[in-house]
């Protein structure tokens, strides 16, 4: 799902295992449904990888929530970035 509660996932980049479960996030483009601004995060930049998932931080008004990796997989499924039955 793309509403993740404090933000709305447009587009998630990662690197993936065969079985197209996430390995590393590379980028994740969303909207802070705080302050409605989108952003790109990144490693180092809006994106804190954390074991099991990521903590996305908006760069305007610090809004911030933790998203398991399982989240960023399902939206990656639903919205065309794995195969069908990933």
């Amino acid at each position: 799902m793309p509403d993740t509660g404090r933000f709305y996932l447009l587009d998630v980049e990662a690197v993936t295992d065969s079985d197209d479960h996430i390995l590393e996030l590379l980028r994740v483009y969303c909207r802070c449904l705080r302050c409605h601004r989108a952003f790109t995060a990144i490693p180092a930049a809006g994106l804190t990888l954390i074991p099991g998932g990521a903590a996305l931080d908006c760069p305007d008004c610090g809004e911030h929530q933790a998203i398991s990796l399982v989240r960023f997989e399902d939206f990656r499924r639903r919205h065309g970035q794995l195969p069908p039955g990933a």
